[in-house]
């Protein structure tokens, strides 16, 4: 009689522990995730599919963002204020100085963000190129460089004002896009001063911009006119 119960009692739990499996295992194509979740078979989501993407700047934006800094820095630069045009500088290229049209990297001057910051009193005088038509060394303090070859005329209240365009026409060669690639360049231009000139007398400063760790900072002044 006890050997029947026993035998009895065996079948049972080996009826009960089949039955359980069956609840626990997923049905058709469901799979079961590491938390214990029945997975249906439907995609989840990832880890980032939810996440919100930056939104790519539009060449319209970018344009505008580099003409709002190149004011800023004009302005500065009207106000003689190298302390405050420094922070534009760019922190790894400096910025370069050209007194003509035609980008020289062999003659013109290039400064650091530090050294920009100390240029307004600066009594040193640098040699900045050579003079067009003599070719006489341009040996000049900053301030005097100043006065010629970068706010020689009130470029705040600029006649015409473009981006990634040439306004100022002469005898240079405008190698800007070459020397600066991936930069903008910002042209604020007069186009003469005295009717008998015919516009020979015309002026124009341009401000190169490059970005850097998603801010756009200054990499050269160039000061541009009529050469022989």
């Amino acid at each position: 009689m006890k050997k029947s119960i026993s035998i009895i009692l065996l079948v049972f739990v080996l009826i009960l522990t089949a039955a359980c499996g069956r609840l626990d295992t997923p049905k058709n194509n469901e799979t079961a995730t590491p938390d214990g979740q029945i997975n249906n078979g439907e995609a989840t989501s990832g880890p980032d599919e939810n996440m919100e993407e930056t939104p790519a700047v539009s060449e319209e934006d970018r344009v505008r963002i580099v003409k709002e800094r190149a004011d800023k820095a004009l302005e500065l630069i009207k106000a003689y204020d190298m302390d405050g045009l420094s922070e534009m500088v760019h922190p790894e290229k400096g910025v370069r100085f050209t007194p003509y049209g035609y980008v020289d990297l062999k003659n013109d001057l290039v400064f650091t963000k530090e050294e920009v910051a100390k240029l307004g009193t600066d009594t040193k005088k640098y040699v900045w190129g050579s003079y067009d038509g003599t070719g006489d060394p341009i040996g000049l303090t900053f301030a005097d460089y100043y006065k010629q070859f970068i706010y020689d005329v009130d470029f705040v209240n600029a006649e015409k004002t473009s981006v990634n365009e040439r306004l100022g026409k002469g005898n240079s060669i405008d190698n800007s896009a070459e020397v600066y690639k991936d930069a903008y360049v910002v042209e604020y231009h007069f186009s003469g001063f005295d009717t008998k000139y015919e516009g020979m007398d015309w002026k124009s400063l341009r401000l190169v911009l490059s970005e850097y760790d998603g801010t756009w900072y200054i990499v050269g002044i160039i000061h541009d006119q009529w050469t022989i």
